[in-house]
């Protein structure tokens, strides 16, 4: 343990002595500017009426993209709405038409069909116990 701290001395010591011969280096005094440019002053002017102008620019472009967009949104919800009509206007049918076949059906033709529609339903339901099971 001796030597150890003997040798960190010794080496913290060669530190100290390097970092005494290094010297701060000074900047050399600047001169103050005394004049102003009125070229700076109006290039300063062009610059702010330049950036004006971008952003002038790219707030048109950013207020006409927005419009794009709500048009653009708008008909889509049109051409979904005319979809969606025509699906219910076909399912309003259906329905209809099977009404109007239940009603034209006799009392015996009903009790005929009862056992074959059990059969069906029946079918459904294991099928659909198999799929439940197996997942």
């Amino acid at each position: 343990v001796k030597q150890w701290y003997q040798r960190r001395v010794a080496i913290t010591a060669g530190r100290e002595l390097k970092n005494k011969s290094y010297k701060f280096i000074q900047e050399p005094p600047r001169e103050p500017e005394n004049r102003k440019s009125k070229r700076r002053k109006v290039d300063k002017k062009v610059e702010k009426n330049d950036l004006k102008d971008e952003w002038q620019a790219a707030e048109d472009d950013r207020m006409k993209d927005q419009e794009e967009k709500l048009a653009f949104a708008k008909r889509l919800r049109e051409r979904d709405k005319e979809k969606t009509r025509n699906i219910v206007e076909d399912s309003d049918k259906r329905k209809y038409d099977n009404a109007i076949k239940n009603l034209e059906m006799s009392e015996e033709e009903k009790r005929k069909m009862i056992p074959e529609l059990r059969k069906q339903k029946r079918k459904k339901y294991r099928l659909r116990l198999c799929v439940d099971t197996t997942a």
